[in-house]
């Protein structure tokens, strides 16, 4: 996770309160981001023959883009304790600081993104981007005095070890793009992603339009794209609607119901709740090998389902895992020697080959858990199930309470009428499960039904090839369909 370092006492400014170690140790563990270190008590360097100024280090969420600044860490600590954050002096080292951020982060080393930062009293629009030839663009770089083309300017930049790694970026392209553009301050932002195109533009104008003259109040561009039918007004900052029924909204007060909770939250309230019940949490890589994902698994590779490394470093990472299955049974062998039974989960994301995607994959949050011991612990996996769905007020349906037939495994409306939402298992036949003893689970929400995951006994050849001695059970299900 990355660590943003802030100055102590301005952050304590902008809170509006001044606190101890331990209350802003609480603070932050409350609101989900980590103090890492309080610079306090250590020995500071001497700047301009003063010592410098205690800072805090602030660890934050991979997935927190809008905190990768002291802007945006006072404005959501502030929002989350109700009050409104000041404006700072030092807006433009942090403003730089958060694209240095976002460059090293989200956008992989300004690989999938580029963020330029321009005045606009300085050019006049209409802005244009086009891509030239590199011998058609030239102009004296910043900080010198010869003018050069761009193909000079690449081999001049070669060697310097600050910008010569970002040259492959655009090297053996034919044509180099180039802008024309300024604003005080015009944020342009130049991606081959467009999920993290938008990630990056809305992230830079929130935090630092609480500088503006009308606080959060931003000057929206028009785009014109008419060669791809995508021209459009950045950045869209419009409200997200969702419509739920009443009663719907009323039962979310309660801190367990099933409501639109973000995945992350989720999968923590589930991860509190399997710790509780005695099982341990292990945390494997996201890579695999190709048998460990498949063959070992007893499962076929269509093609179709799993990413692959283009040039993987060993036989261990050849694909991004489909199933946490593997990551379990791997944890299990290494832990051998302890007394069994050994109950472990995990919570995390699997991918899988999505071309209706942007970025042709797309990440599943699962929950799964196995069971190695003496005995199968069959039962013991599906009590698991049991209390995690209950706790997510997910009941179990029974034939009497509506269930009748096969249910199918794609999503559609289930016939008739009256049919109570909840859950139930049917027996598959399965090569990774022992024959007559694997499931599915199937779920009903809202008249619609869809498999959502399986439990059952493993297989014995699973078992050899994971070196396994005892008896494995295992449950798998995907957490987003309870979103």
């Amino acid at each position: 996770m990355p660590t943003i370092t802030v100055d102590k006492y301005k952050l304590y400014e902008a809170l509006g309160q001044k606190f101890t170690t331990e209350e802003f140790e609480d603070l932050c563990f409350e609101f989900g981001i980590e103090l890492d270190e309080d610079t306090e008590d250590t020995n500071r360097p001497i700047i301009d023959g003063k010592q410098a100024p205690p800072e805090l280090k602030i660890e934050i969420p991979a997935n927190r883009y809008d905190m990768l600044c002291f802007e945006g860490i006072a404005l959501m600590l502030n929002i989350f304790r109700g009050s409104m954050p000041p404006r700072t002096s030092n807006r433009y080292n942090s403003f730089i600081s958060l694209q240095d951020k976002l460059h090293q982060n989200l956008a992989r080393q300004r690989t999938l993104v580029s963020i330029g930062t321009h005045d606009l009293d300085t050019v006049k629009g209409p802005f244009t981007y086009e891509a030239l030839a590199p011998e058609d663009i030239s102009f004296v770089p910043l900080n010198q005095t010869q003018k050069m083309n761009a193909r000079e300017l690449m081999e001049f930049y070669d060697k310097d070890k600050h910008l010569g790694r970002y040259l492959h970026i655009i090297r053996d392209s034919p044509v180099y793009p180039i802008t024309l553009d300024t604003k005080n301050v015009l944020i342009e932002v130049t991606a081959t992603d467009a999920t993290k195109l938008d990630i990056v533009i809305k992230t830079m104008v929130t935090m630092f339009s609480i500088y503006c003259k009308e606080r959060f109040t931003v000057y929206p561009v028009k785009i014109e794209s008419d060669h791809n039918n995508q021209t459009r007004v950045t950045p869209n900052l419009e409200h997200r609607t969702t419509e739920v029924e009443v009663d719907y909204l009323n039962g979310c007060t309660e801190r367990y119901h099933r409501c639109p909770l973000m995945i992350n939250k989720l999968s923590d309230i589930i991860r509190i709740e399997a710790a509780t019940a005695g099982w341990s949490e292990v945390m494997p890589l996201i890579l695999c090998s190709h048998d460990e994902n498949f063959s070992w698994l007893n499962r076929i590779d269509d093609g179709t389902t799993a990413v692959r490394l283009a040039n993987p470093k060993s036989a261990e990472y050849q694909v991004v895992r489909t199933s946490l299955l593997p990551g379990l049974l791997k944890t299990i062998r290494e832990n051998t020697a302890h007394a069994v039974p050994l109950k472990v989960f995990e919570a995390a994301d699997v991918v899988f080959k999505d071309e209706s995607q942007e970025r042709k994959t797309r990440n599943e949050r699962h929950f799964a858990a196995a069971w190695y011991g003496k005995t199968s612990g069959f039962e013991m996996v599906h009590g698991l199930l049991d209390r995690v769905l209950s706790m997510l007020k997910t009941a179990f349906v029974t034939r009497e309470e509506g269930l009748s037939g096969k249910a199918s495994g794609s999503l559609a409306p289930s016939s008739g009428s009256g049919k109570a939402d909840g859950y139930w298992i049917e027996e598959i036949k399965e090569e990774t499960f022992f024959p007559g003893r694997g499931a599915a689970v199937f779920l009903r929400i809202g008249g619609v039904e869809r498999r959502i995951g399986e439990l059952g006994i493993l297989h014995p050849s699973v078992l050899e090839k994971f070196e396994l001695r005892y008896p494995v059970s295992t449950l798998e299900i995907n957490l987003e369909e309870f979103l």
